[in-house]
């Protein structure tokens, strides 16, 4: 169960290109813990490209955005020379290239509302993390649902 101590919290609002919404921008905004290494919040836009197979919604998506990490478990440090330093700033901000993979199930509630609960996985890459670890992967396991309050 180490994959699951590590919470966190996300909200987002798309706009789909098209009547079915097959094709979408999304704006997110989202919070993360992690049991070692902190609180980070971060924002992202992502495009999407969710076919429907019927009432099922597979989709993908790719995206960038900016994460900031406030490290209150362990003390940041810099590279100073050839040795570690306590940094002075203990927050610091990264690019991320967000990639998901999801599938929902589309239900109809009345003429103009549409819900679809999804499952996805959440591939975040945050780019030069530190020396050490030029791409730092994380990932998310996601669980939610979209609403379309104007169906076409």
């Amino acid at each position: 169960m180490d994959n699951f101590k590590n919470p966190g919290i996300a909200l987002g609002i798309a706009y789909g290109y098209d009547v079915g919404h097959s094709t979408s921008q999304s704006l997110n905004i989202g919070w993360l813990n992690h049991a070692e290494h902190g609180n980070a919040i971060y924002l992202s836009t992502q495009f999407h490209y969710r076919p429907s197979i019927g009432k099922i919604k597979p989709g993908i998506g790719l995206g960038v955005g900016r994460i900031i990490y406030f490290n209150n478990s362990n003390p940041l440090y810099d590279m100073v020379g050839a040795r570690w330093e306590k940094s002075r700033s203990q927050s610091e901000g990264r690019w991320i290239a967000p990639l998901t993979a999801d599938v929902g199930y589309q239900l109809d509630l009345g003429k103009y509302y549409q819900v679809t609960p999804f499952i996805g996985y959440e591939i975040i890459p945050t780019i030069k993390y530190n020396n050490a670890f030029p791409v730092l992967p994380s990932s998310l396991l996601t669980v939610g649902s979209r609403f379309n309050l104007f169906k076409k």
